[in-house]
């Protein structure tokens, strides 16, 4: 499927779909996983826009944080700095790491070569 949302006049991007066509080009996801990625995606911009209003404290949300599972323990990743960590809490346990580059270059490359058909 292919999504029509319009950046809105103070800059925000609309949060409904104006149109949804079907895309010319081979899907990457079926229809049912996608609409599961989508609920996943929605589910935390709602979380992300929750803020106790005038406290000044708004959260802040990087795309892949708790989407990345960590391939030696199998626990979520989250961005820290310039990177994806796993957030393993015992002592003494998984401490591995992926720059958040190689993260976006991946999924950027991935991009590319559904674009190229």
């Amino acid at each position: 499927m292919r999504e029509y949302r319009p950046i809105m006049p103070d800059g925000s991007r609309s949060k409904t779909s104006l149109m949804q066509v079907e895309a010319v080009w081979p899907a990457i996801l079926d229809e049912d996983t996608w609409q599961q990625v989508s609920d996943v995606l929605d589910a935390r911009k709602k979380a992300r826009n929750f803020h106790t209003p005038g406290s000044g404290v708004a959260k802040r949300l990087y795309p892949f944080s708790g989407l990345i599972r960590c391939s030696d323990c199998g626990r979520a990743m989250i961005h820290r700095g310039g990177v994806y960590q796993c957030v393993q809490t015992v002592r003494g346990g998984c401490t591995r790491s992926i720059r958040a580059t190689e993260i976006q270059n991946l999924v950027e490359e991935a991009g590319d070569c559904c674009t190229d058909r």
